[in-house]
């Protein structure tokens, strides 16, 4: 946490320079996780939630972390909204009691997950805490293209299609 305060230090403080070497970032990094040793390229991603991770552990204000069990929900229950929302209220005090730091509050939420057995109907609703979401980005896999048939006989037809990317022009 002290050298990442270091790096915004150097980029965004009052004695800021043009141009600013994170090299006592990058040593503390490599000598915490081998993975970000060297000069290759990282995931980003991964790198992120290292460090969020990393920022919060230094600076959890909870020393002596409670061992808690979540409650297991009430399957008459799970349709519930009340009760839902209490469920996931116990489970949040829960992860409060022992995680409470700045990156906690800013950077933390609680996925809502529900599973239902397929044999016994039962059904089981957890909150999972989270401090990063992954999401897809949005891949094109088609195109639309414009497409003239002129026939043996008859005038031009003019065709707006959409099609795959990977399509060959004979599977057009």
């Amino acid at each position: 946490a002290k050298k990442y305060a270091e790096v915004l230090q150097g980029i965004y403080g009052e004695n800021a320079s043009s141009s600013f070497s994170p090299t006592n970032f990058k040593k503390t990094l490599s000598s915490q996780n081998p993975v970000f040793s060297g000069w290759g390229q990282q995931d980003s991603q991964e790198f992120l939630s290292y460090l969020v991770d990393s920022i919060h552990e230094d600076l959890n204000r909870i020393q002596k972390k409670p061992y808690l069990e979540n409650p297991d929900s009430d399957d008459a229950r799970v349709t519930d909204p009340q009760y839902i929302q209490e469920l996931g209220d116990i489970y949040r005090q829960n992860h409060a009691k022992r995680n409470e730091s700045v990156c906690m509050d800013l950077f933390s939420g609680f996925y809502k997950n529900t599973m239902e057995c397929p044999t016994c109907d039962k059904v089981s609703v957890t909150f999972d805490p989270f401090a990063s979401l992954t999401l897809q980005l949005p891949i094109e896999s088609t195109v639309m293209h414009n497409f003239t048939f002129v026939p043996l006989k008859g005038t031009p037809k003019n065709h707006n299609l959409d099609l795959e990317k990977n399509l060959t022009v004979k599977d057009i």
